[in-house]
């Protein structure tokens, strides 16, 4: 399980990726904030990714602010 606590965080590009055949559990209970440049991101595959994992489930009711749709 991966736990982004309540607050404001600032982040660049996130990948998590599989192969994954176990369950794995998001819970997002702050907001996890693009940067504002989105150039500065290293990745072109996107802001935040999840690739390649089976059962996967985000929860917690926070927030994904990709700040428009740059990112």
């Amino acid at each position: 399980m991966v736990v982004i606590a309540k607050g404001n965080y600032l982040a660049g590009a996130v990948k998590f990726q599989g192969p994954c055949k176990a369950p794995v559990s998001v819970r997002v209970k702050g907001t996890l904030q693009a940067l504002a440049e989105p150039e500065k991101l290293k990745s072109q595959d996107g802001w935040v990714v999840f690739q390649n994992i089976d059962g996967l489930t985000v929860s917690g009711g926070g927030t994904f602010d990709g700040q428009g749709s740059i990112a």
